[in-house]
């Protein structure tokens, strides 16, 4: 299981949280186009977070789409980085 704060520690992951709380719910297609990213990248990122807990995954016909488990934990983060 990845940590939390390793998870966080990356730029792209951020990116793909924030993304995240703006849309509810993405699936790995969109996040290659939102982020200019191949989906091998989009998919590594997103599995530390998924390991991290940070994020929950549900497939949709042949679609993985993802979602935050916790908005509060990017509100604390912001806080934090204020």
């Amino acid at each position: 299981m990845a940590s939390v704060p390793n998870a966080l520690s990356d730029p792209i992951r951020l990116q793909i949280l924030y993304l995240l709380k703006q849309h509810e719910d993405i699936c790995t297609c969109e996040f290659q186009e939102l982020l200019d990213l191949s989906q091998s990248k989009v998919s590594y990122h997103l599995k530390i977070l998924l390991d991290a807990g940070l994020v929950k995954r549900e497939v949709i016909a042949n679609w993985r789409h993802y979602s935050l488990i916790n908005k509060d934990i990017l509100e604390k983060l912001e806080h934090l980085m204020s």
